[in-house]
């Protein structure tokens, strides 16, 4: 279950930049009382076009939610993501085997330091 990343408004890793986040194949929407924020999905303000989910969720901030508790979602990590090493040392410091993730994973983890923000 993702403790770091998609965790809701004012939680987790993207507390800071983005005021929280939850992954948009987790969201259950009311189009009526959203529907002026369904155009966000069609941009993208970050350089290489992505980032429509982050103006989105933006929009979602803004009214009543709420949450399961449980995993909704699942997920596949990429090695070419940007966070996908910091999303290896999160693993390991739950005490999850990366190496099942990849071969490479743990090659990935030798030197590297635990994350400050979890």
């Amino acid at each position: 279950m993702d403790h770091w990343e998609s965790v809701g408004p004012g939680r987790g890793a993207f507390v800071n930049k983005f005021g929280g986040f939850v992954d948009m194949n987790s969201w259950i929407v009311d189009k009526e009382k959203l529907h002026n924020a369904f155009p966000a999905l069609a941009l993208g303000p970050f350089k290489d076009g992505v980032g429509d989910d982050r103006l989105f969720f933006e929009a979602l901030k803004k009214h009543p939610h709420g949450e399961t508790g449980k995993a909704t979602s699942e997920y596949a990590i990429s090695p070419g993501d940007q966070n996908f090493a910091l999303r290896l040392r999160w693993f390991a410091e739950v005490g999850y085997d990366v190496a099942k993730i990849s071969p490479a994973a743990k090659a990935m983890l030798i030197g590297s330091r635990p994350s400050a923000s979890k």
